[in-house]
């Protein structure tokens, strides 16, 4: 036997309610409906409709696997380097897969990266 909670709109049903009508569920969470799955009545899973392709990242953000960063582009401050920076060789040592002895040049950027990766390492 299902339950409707009126005040968030959504569905209760039993694991066995739920298999023996799955199409009919199915169709209510097409119509923005959510579906609660319970065990001996502790929810245990929740159906809701598929995220668009537009919503993945912030899909992404609620699982945890990314977050939004902590400031703005407008609040970012950036460093002129004094001279030519080898961009490759200083992301190749920020991701640490560098071997090799790095000229004045590259240190300047390795720098920067250092001076990048401990911000955003240090946030966590």
């Amino acid at each position: 036997m299902s339950s409707h909670n009126k005040k968030t709109g959504s569905l209760s049903v039993g694991v066995a309610e739920l298999k023996a009508r799955l199409s009919h569920y199915l169709r209510q969470v097409e119509q923005g409906k959510r579906v609660q799955v319970c065990d001996r009545h502790r929810a245990i899973a929740e159906l809701v409709m598929a995220e668009k392709a537009d919503d993945a990242l912030e899909l992404e953000v609620r699982r945890g696997e990314i977050r939004r960063a902590s400031l703005a582009w407008s609040d970012l401050e950036f460093t002129r380097l004094p001279e030519k920076v080898d961009a490759q060789g200083a992301l190749s040592w920020v991701r640490g897969d560098y071997d090799g002895d790095l000229p004045r040049f590259q240190r300047l950027g390795a720098q920067a990266a250092e001076r990048a990766r401990n911000a955003v390492f240090s946030s966590f």
